[in-house]
C-alpha cells in the first residue's frame, strides 16, 4: 500500500509536468526528472517512517544517491523509448509507467538492503 501512495506524486507531476510545461521536444525527460525531484522528499519521508521504520544513519544522503541515480535513469529510459517508438503523449505515459515499475523493484531493493538497513 505505502508503494502505491509513493507512486503518485511522481506519476501526477509527470503527466501535468509532460503536458503544461514541457510540451516540445525531450519532453519525457525534463517531466520525468522534474517530478523526480518534486516527489523526492515526500518519498524519503514515507519510505523512512513506514515502509522501513528501523533506519540506520545516514539514510537522507544514501537517499538522496538513489534518488539522483533513480531519476537520470528513469529518464533517460523513458526518453529513449519514446524515442525508439515516436510516441504520442498517451503512449509516453504507458512507457514511463513501465520504466517505473522496473525501477520500483531495483529502487526498493537498494532501500531494503543499503539506505534502511538498520545499520
Amino acid at each position: 500500500m505505502p508503494s502505491a501512495v509513493s507512486a503518485q506524486p511522481p506519476f501526477a507531476a509527470f503527466v501535468l509536468l509532460a503536458r503544461f510545461l514541457f510540451p516540445a521536444n525531450h519532453q519525457a525527460f525534463w517531466a520525468v526528472l522534474s517530478a523526480r525531484l518534486v516527489s523526492g522528499s515526500y518519498n524519503y519521508l514515507l519510505n523512512r517512517h513506514l515502509v522501513f521504520a528501523k533506519a540506520g544513519q545516514h539514510t537522507v544522503l544514501k537517499y538522496i544517491g538513489l534518488a539522483v541515480i533513480q531519476a537520470g535513469l528513469a529518464a533517460a529510459l523513458t526518453e529513449m523509448l519514446v524515442t525508439a517508438f515516436s510516441a504520442s503523449l498517451n503512449l509516453e505515459t504507458v512507457l514511463k509507467v513501465l520504466v517505473d515499475l522496473v525501477l520500483f523493484v531495483f529502487s526498493y531493493q537498494v532501500q531494503k538492503r543499503w539506505i534502511f538497513n538498520g545499520n
